[in-house]
């Protein structure tokens, strides 16, 4: 298999609507901000943020899709297994140890490792299977 760049960049926009949708008001916008220690207002100039998260999408798709490549993982479902395998090898662990180290909430912790067990999933499955 080879990369497919335009997958690639639908992957990372992909990314960012799941997190828009994911950090909005109809899901765990009030928690997640309750949970930060921050109000909405803080939140409404986070230019940086928004293009360090589009960057760091697109990077993520990017391996995402080099590591299914690799494994040669085909279909959607082949490739929603990657991005688990990723969620559970790299976000748990390394959240959890920010986590505890920090002494943020368990709920802040939920909220974030489970965006991006959704959007590695949804991401991945897209990937393996535009091919």
């Amino acid at each position: 298999m080879h990369i497919n760049y335009l997958a690639v960049v639908v992957a990372a926009i992909i990314n960012m609507g799941i997190g828009a949708l994911w950090y909005s008001s109809l899901l765990f916008a009030k928690p997640w901000v309750k949970a930060t220690g921050k109000s909405m207002e803080d939140m409404r100039d986070a230019g940086t943020g928004y293009a360090l998260t589009a960057v760091g999408s697109l990077v993520m798709a990017l391996l995402l899709a080099y590591f299914i490549t690799q494994v040669d993982s085909g279909t959607f479902l082949g490739g929603a297994k990657i991005g688990l395998l990723m969620w559970v090898g790299f976000v748990v662990p390394t959240h959890a140890a920010n986590y505890v180290f920090e002494g943020r909430p368990l709920n802040l912790y939920a909220i974030n490792v489970g965006y991006f067990l959704v959007s590695l999933m949804a991401m991945g499955g897209l990937i393996a299977a535009w091919h």
